[in-house]
């Protein structure tokens, strides 16, 4: 096993708990340990990435039944809008959209382990949740 492998499989078990961690959560900290480092807009892919949770939630939980806050974001020309207690409406054309989600939040994930690939030894946040 080599000394990349290792670090990678310590950062795994690390993330991987007993406990549902949420993945903003896991971004926020996972981006700040070199936050010169992150390549793109670190407040678009924090909104990003919260707008993924909600349409997951939304669609696997209650089969796009949303109850929660009010809340819109638009990608690729679709304008996802979650209104409280009401299905989830999506407004625009694009054939390849749920590709393009899967894309993005794969790039962004590749970014923060880029900027994490020299951390020896990561502690997880004991934040209180």
């Amino acid at each position: 096993m080599t000394k990349n492998q290792s670090h990678s499989e310590e950062i795994l078990e690390l993330l991987i708990k007993s406990t549902f961690i949420p993945l903003i959560r896991k971004f926020k900290f996972l981006a700040k340990f070199k936050t010169s480092c992150y390549g793109e807009n670190y407040v678009d892919d924090v909104k990003f990435i919260e707008f993924c949770a909600k349409l997951r939630n939304c669609v696997l939980h209650s089969g796009g039944f949303y109850k929660g806050k009010d809340f819109e974001y638009e990608f690729e020309n679709i304008r996802f809008i979650f209104n409280d207690n009401e299905f989830l409406e999506m407004k625009g054309e694009n054939n390849y959209v749920f590709l393009k989600l899967n894309e993005r939040i794969t790039n962004i994930t590749l970014r923060v382990f880029e900027c994490i690939k020299e951390v020896k030894n990561l502690k997880y946040p004991d934040d209180g949740f």
